[in-house]
């Protein structure tokens, strides 16, 4: 009995080391940057030397789509253990090492990547020899989850600090765990995760503007959405926005993340097409008075 009860426990303690440190799919994370929101979210697999990832994808909607028709691929996670790895777009790269949720207090975590001066919201990682983070602290948070004080004392340029949440990422983005680069005039203080929902579960929240995953002016308007299509977001200039023949409609309105009024009753370019070209680079909302409703989606200009 006592053996069987042994192996038993062999097993149990097995199993648990077999679980991954990091959500594989039904994962969303909304983060901002110096205000502007950009939403991530876990859509479908992919193999790449016969190793399986979880893709991430810069999302235009507050719900992770079926089809990941128009979205823009950021890159893919792998679990393996307690050790999350990440694999650029840039695929020739080898893949990075963003969390390691077994190290212990003291433990140095090589990432070998670092993301370089940030440009609209394409997030690029190159390699780097000297970028590390140090864990300085662990505690344990009343939903048992582990919480790593990390940070970065050098070089310079890249010295930072943050959290990591075990199974959720860090408190400034779910890539926020690599050291970046940027002007002068912004600080680590401007990156922050705002909300994490796992399987519909907010399991992390933290969102200055309100008490929800998503604010009120973020929440995307059901009615329609699966009838109008817009299209190509992220954007430099030009939405194409395709609507049945059988929905006139009566405005178009631009707000920001806030809510503020940016443009209203914008005019369609031929064939259906709407400049954006004069708005500046960041998150905004777009809604459409339609003789059959509203709807509104967030919309991304580079």
């Amino acid at each position: 009995m006592k053996k069987l009860i042994f192996i038993l426990a062999m097993c149990i303690a097995t199993n648990a080391l077999a679980q991954n440190s990091f959500p594989t799919e039904n994962a969303i994370w909304n983060e901002s940057i110096r205000g502007d929101y950009r939403i991530f979210g876990l859509l479908g697999d992919t193999t790449f030397n016969g190793i399986t990832y979880s893709k991430l994808y810069l999302l235009a909607d507050t719900i992770i789509p079926e089809e990941s028709g128009g979205l823009w691929c950021v890159g893919a996670f792998r679990n393996e253990g307690q050790k999350v790895y990440f694999k650029p777009v840039n695929w020739e790269y080898l893949d990075i090492l963003l969390y390691d949720f077994g190290a212990e207090v003291g433990d140095t975590i090589w990432h070998n990547a670092w993301m370089p001066p940030y440009e609209g919201y394409y997030i690029n990682i190159e390699p780097c020899s000297d970028c590390y983070s140090i864990v300085s602290n662990i505690a344990i948070d009343e939903d048992g989850r582990k919480i790593y004080w990390v940070g970065c004392p050098s070089p310079p340029h890249l010295s930072w600090n943050g959290r990591w949440y075990e199974g959720i990422g860090s408190d400034k983005g779910v890539l926020f765990s690599l050291q970046s680069s940027f002007p002068d005039y912004w600080s680590y203080e401007d990156f922050q995760l705002n909300c994490f929902k796992h399987n519909d579960t907010v399991k992390y929240l933290n969102n200055p503007k309100c008490n929800k995953c998503f604010c009120t002016f973020v929440n995307i308007t059901e009615n329609l959405s699966d009838t109008i299509k817009i299209f190509p977001n992220p954007t430099n200039d030009i939405l194409n926005i395709e609507t049945p023949n059988n929905i006139n409609i009566k405005s178009i309105s631009i707000y920001n993340m806030d809510g503020k009024l940016i443009e209203k009753n914008m005019c369609f370019l031929n064939s259906g097409q709407l400049n954006i070209s004069k708005l500046t680079s960041g998150s905004y909302i777009i809604n459409f008075e339609t003789d059959k409703g509203n709807f509104s989606q967030i919309i991304i200009k580079n």
